[in-house]
């Protein structure tokens, strides 16, 4: 049988005699005497369990799973239950988040970079060593990196996220992150601007087919560049109806994997003129597509840009 015993200063602590005989005592600190009580009822039916071989009761089961990590260890260290194991490093709780069947390859390896930043500056810490100063030092520490206010934010999020799943494995009990709920606006600081047909016509006279097709289908199409636009197949275009099937990868956990798109009389020029010049794909396949290299190749061909003042021969592309 366990007991409780009144220390000095309302200190509480539970005493019992260990299936080996020996005298232990579980010190719970100042704590009121009903809850002392709760814990020494758990720790007798843990030692019956023990010493009777019989499965631990149910109410006493859900108990120990729920326990903090200080009440925890004490238990543990008593020999009452099995020690839980170390906390896991942010990077390795992240490749456990990746390992969802529900993330798309393409979010995944961006994730991963907002991974690789995050345990830059955590180092070591385990997840149930960060707290609040970190969190703050965090979003400080990406915005030294001169990061964009979006890319700090979704970096920030991506955290949260991470430390969920750390509140779910039972390794901590609140989230870090979540006081930093105000900094995770994405919103663009600067007004989006409307790009008319005649610029865009203006730099598809001097692109290469496969960015015609490809900047045509995002802002004659509609579509979402470069994940759905890359997907397009020849196959999915019907010419002579004037639509197109779209795959679309972000919709699709929403059940909407595709939908039919009119072609407007403009794409359809577009399309038409790839389909007589044998364009066999509708814009460039390689993997680590970025705007980064589209920019980087039109300032290899020395395209001029259509916007007067612009200095970048691609900012349509930051409208789509």
């Amino acid at each position: 049988m366990a007991s409780v015993c009144n220390d000095p200063n309302g200190r509480r602590r539970i005493a019992f005699v260990a299936p080996d005989g020996a005298k232990v005592a579980i010190r719970l600190g100042v704590i009121p005497r009903k809850v002392a009580d709760s814990v020494c009822l758990h720790v007798e039916h843990l030692l019956a369990s023990i010493r009777s071989g019989q499965p631990v009761p149910g109410e006493t089961s859900v108990w120990v799973k729920n326990l903090t990590p200080w009440l925890h260890g004490k238990l543990s260290k008593a020999g009452l239950i099995v020690a839980k194991m170390e906390a896991p490093l942010f990077e390795a709780l992240a490749e456990k988040y990746f390992s969802r069947k529900d993330i798309k390859d393409t979010t995944k390896s961006t994730r991963r970079y907002y991974r690789n930043m995050i345990a830059e500056f955590l180092g070591t810490k385990r997840v149930d060593q960060v707290n609040l100063a970190d969190a703050d030092g965090l979003r400080d520490h990406l915005a030294d990196r001169g990061l964009a206010g979006p890319t700090i934010g979704r970096t920030l999020r991506f955290a949260r996220q991470v430390f969920k799943m750390a509140i779910r494995e039972k390794w901590i009990l609140s989230n870090p992150m979540d006081a930093l709920a105000h900094n995770f606006r994405e919103g663009n600081g600067k007004p989006r601007q409307y790009i008319s047909p005649e610029v865009v016509d203006a730099w598809m006279e001097c692109a290469p087919a496969p960015w015609r097709v490809l900047v045509a289908l995002a802002r004659y199409g509609g579509l979402r560049a470069p994940s759905e636009a890359l997907l397009l197949r020849w196959s999915d275009v019907d010419l002579a109806k004037k639509e197109m099937t779209v795959s679309s990868p972000k919709t699709e956990t929403q059940g909407k994997p595709w939908r039919r798109v009119p072609i407007r009389p403009r794409l359809a020029e577009i399309l038409e003129e790839a389909w007589l010049t044998q364009v066999t794909q509708l814009g460039p396949r390689k993997p680590g597509f970025s705007r980064e290299k589209v920019k980087s190749a039109c300032k290899s061909r020395d395209y001029k840009s259509p916007f007067p003042g612009s200095g970048s021969s691609l900012g349509f592309l930051f409208s789509f």
